[in-house]
């Protein structure tokens, strides 16, 4: 995060914080931006942030991907398989530490 950008962020937060101005929206908001954009800088070029159990929309898509590619099987099936082999990647995650 740029030092202009974190400055904005802390201002915001500061004047969300004043008695005289609007306090608790104000200052949810401000953390909630300052959180993303550290989280964001955080992660190396090329890498994107995921939940470590897949949502059932990208289970979804990986079914779909699955029997596009000629998997078959039950639904439970495929997504027992699409989860295993999510959990399987996340677990091989490279390290992000530098």
């Amino acid at each position: 995060m740029s030092d202009k950008m974190r400055e904005a962020l802390l201002a915001a937060k500061k004047i969300g914080a004043n008695p005289h101005g609007y306090t608790g929206t104000s200052v949810l908001v401000a953390e909630a931006l300052i959180g993303q954009a550290a989280h964001a800088a955080a992660l190396p070029p090329g890498f994107v942030a995921v939940p470590v159990e897949p949502t059932d929309e990208m289970v979804e898509a990986g079914i779909s991907a699955a029997s596009l590619n000629g998997a078959e099987g039950t639904d439970e099936q495929l997504r027992g398989d699409v989860t295993g082999a999510y959990a399987a990647m996340i677990a091989a995650r490279p390290d992000k530490q530098p």
